[in-house]
């Protein structure tokens, strides 16, 4: 992984059914939270972890919508998350979480 960037915000997540995962995330640079929601296309190495995957994911912000593929992974036996969110432009957010529950409590950058 590349080294990490500035702390830009904390999210929840949470599973649904169907393979979908909705967010709320909290950014440095605003004082509202926003949402995201996502669609799983391909799961991960964990097929029954509904957080490990590929996804097709869109979230809402301040100046409009964006779209992306976010991409989850796990290490078996760790508790540790890892999320890649990549646009056209390659790499656009890294983050890591927790998982408690049908939720992973994270932070991203």
């Amino acid at each position: 992984m590349s080294a990490k960037r500035p702390f830009l915000g904390a999210f929840v997540m949470r599973s649904h059914d169907h393979q979908i995962l909705t967010t709320t995330y909290f950014n440095t640079d605003t004082t509202e939270p926003y949402p995201e929601t996502a669609k799983r296309v391909a799961a991960g190495t964990e097929p029954d972890d509904p957080f490990v995957g590929s996804f097709k994911a869109t979230w809402l912000q301040a100046d409009g919508s964006y779209e992306v593929d976010l991409t989850i992974s796990r290490a078996r036996g760790s508790s540790l998350y890892r999320l890649l969110w990549s646009g056209k432009s390659g790499v656009e957010f890294q983050g890591e979480a927790v998982k408690e529950r049908d939720f992973i409590f994270g932070y991203y950058w």
